[in-house]
């Protein structure tokens, strides 16, 4: 045979030893590989979901430590069982420094959610706008929560002035700790 046929059947031989050697280990391993990549994702997957269950959790509780260190600030919203007179004091307050006449009314209380009692109230005003909006700022910024429900204007014409006197009804509820 000659060397060419020598070096081309080398060459084939060569070619077909390495075709095998791909088909019987390399083949079957990067098909193993495959395989094991998508197990480790899903793994992967499975734990990064549990962590974040438990990242969770602790953010959670962190929460809820950092609300517990409010809870006594909040609470000094509320007015205290028996003290509902400064509840009026500080509403007499305002309205003399506002420069207003004022009729207060007090509801009968009424359970509400949380430990409170509801305290339905009144406020009727009598003054010129400005001293109405100052009192309505004034009640805003007061230490104990007094949500307003609504709010009625009622203009009363007085003959020969130019400052017209204003009538408003105030209408919220005071929370009272049980």
């Amino acid at each position: 045979m000659s060397l060419f046929y020598r070096v081309l059947l080398s060459i084939a031989t060569l070619g077909i030893g390495m075709g095998v050697i791909l088909l019987i280990v390399i083949l079957p391993t990067v098909s193993n590989m495959r395989v094991l990549s998508q197990a480790i994702d899903e793994e992967r997957a499975r734990i990064e979901n549990t962590t974040s269950g438990a990242l969770g959790l602790r953010s959670t509780a962190s929460d809820v430590q950092k609300v517990k260190s409010f809870i006594p600030k909040l609470m000094e919203l509320f007015i205290k069982p028996g003290r509902e007179i400064e509840l009026f004091t500080l509403l007499e307050k305002e309205g003399r420094q506002s420069e207003l006449t004022q009729r207060l009314r007090l509801g009968e209380p009424q359970p509400a959610k949380h430990a409170l009692l509801a305290l339905p109230l009144e406020i009727e005003l009598k003054g010129d706008l400005v001293n109405t909006l100052n009192f309505i700022n004034r009640l805003e910024k007061s230490p104990l929560l007094l949500p307003l429900e609504s709010i009625d204007l009622q203009l009363n014409p007085t003959v020969g002035e130019s400052n017209q006197e204003l009538t408003s009804m105030l209408r919220g509820t005071a929370y009272v700790r049980k």
